[in-house]
């Protein structure tokens, strides 16, 4: 029952900070699977013109007014919810409403429409100073970690799609078939695919009015115990020098640049520091990487009763990895979950350390 119990808390930390990131896709983060994807081959399109697709994809899910119910499945069980999405006096409002099994309610507002996270600014190959990348580059480009093909064109919720293959180039990744919309670039379905050709998650739209009119009552929250993403997070443009969240009593005050008490020593080649918080006593932290296309959650929390060294679980392409750890006397959990495979969550978790430590390099070497 303790292993299941901090699990769950585990699962649930991660869905909670995805809520407050954005973006339905991070939001639901949901697993599955369900055999074997053939892939059909076709001539590969450019480099450019694929990276002009993703770049288009990345603003079009900010900044296009849209109606749509989209299907997710986890572990085999197929979940619906209904996604309201669009722009008010310059700034991102989303709503999500799980349609079945238990209610839920996910209200997102406040982003500029312009604002471009660290995953829009990897996707688009932009520079990120002190991001920890090639020092003569400052950058990382997807096809780095990628490799770019089209697969075609097809249709989803009845629109016209083009199809683009994104396969990694190591093990420390899934690929990625998305279908992005001709007309507009907006990602209408994605699948997670293993090493193995397996897909491991599946999202789609069934049904999608793209440049609806939106009037405001559909953005008001129908139920009286919805999620409100929080505050704070999912900065703009690059967050390697994390910001503080906790309040200014802690004597920093709230934004100031600041040095994360907690850091990883190592992720997997590509991946930055997008989204970073800390709670109010300063014991607790939690951040967010991303290569621009995948990413994780590193959650940290003092705890005194876990008494496993390690734990593990899998909802498909999701997994949580639970390792504990001893620093000033105080007993520390340390989760990885995100769309990653197992090995890859327990080499980032073994690297988790207070920043007074020795830094241990590449620790996949």
């Amino acid at each position: 029952m303790m292993r299941h119990t901090m699990l769950l808390k585990c699962f649930n930390q991660a869905h909670r900070l995805a809520a407050s990131l954005g973006g339905f896709l991070v939001t639901v983060c949901a697993a599955f699977a369900l055999g074997c994807v053939v892939l059909p081959v076709h001539a590969m399109d450019s480099l450019s013109s694929t990276q002009t697709m993703l770049k288009k994809m990345a603003v079009s899910a900010r900044t296009l007014s849209y109606v749509g119910t989209a299907t997710y499945e986890q572990s085999g069980v197929m979940r619906s919810v209904k996604i309201i999405h669009t722009v008010r006096n310059g700034l991102e409002v989303e709503r999500l409403e799980y349609l079945d099994g238990p209610r839920h309610e996910i209200i997102r507002q406040g982003n500029p429409v312009d604002c471009e996270r660290v995953s829009d600014l990897l996707i688009k190959g932009e520079i990120l100073p002190g991001a920890g990348l090639d020092p003569e580059q400052g950058h990382a480009h997807l096809e780095d970690y990628y490799d770019y093909s089209i697969r075609g064109d097809n249709r989803v919720a009845g629109r016209k799609v083009v199809q683009v293959f994104l396969q990694p180039k190591d093990h420390y990744r899934y690929g990625h078939l998305l279908s992005l919309d001709k007309k507009t670039g907006l990602l209408l379905q994605s699948m997670l695919i293993n090493r193995k050709g397996n897909i491991m998650e599946r999202f789609q739209f069934t049904a999608i009015d793209i440049g609806a009119v939106i009037d405001e009552s559909a953005l008001q929250p129908k139920m009286e115990q919805h999620i409100v993403a929080r505050a704070g997070l999912s900065p703009c443009g690059f967050a390697g020098q994390v910001k503080d969240q906790r309040a200014s009593k802690a004597g920093d005050p709230p934004g100031q640049a600041i040095e994360a008490p907690w850091q990883a020593a190592w992720v997997p080649p590509g991946f930055v520091l997008s989204d970073f918080y800390r709670d109010a006593a300063g014991d607790a932290q939690e951040m967010m990487y991303t290569d621009g296309i995948s990413a994780f959650s590193v959650f940290i929390d003092p705890d005194e009763t876990l008494q496993r060294s390690n734990m593990e679980a899998r909802r498909g392409a999701t997994v949580a990895y639970m390792a504990k750890s001893m620093k000033d006397q105080k007993r520390y959990i340390i989760c990885v979950v995100g769309e990653l495979p197992m090995q890859t969550a327990r080499l980032v978790a073994e690297a988790v350390v207070l920043h007074s430590e020795p830094r241990h390099g590449d620790m996949a070497q």
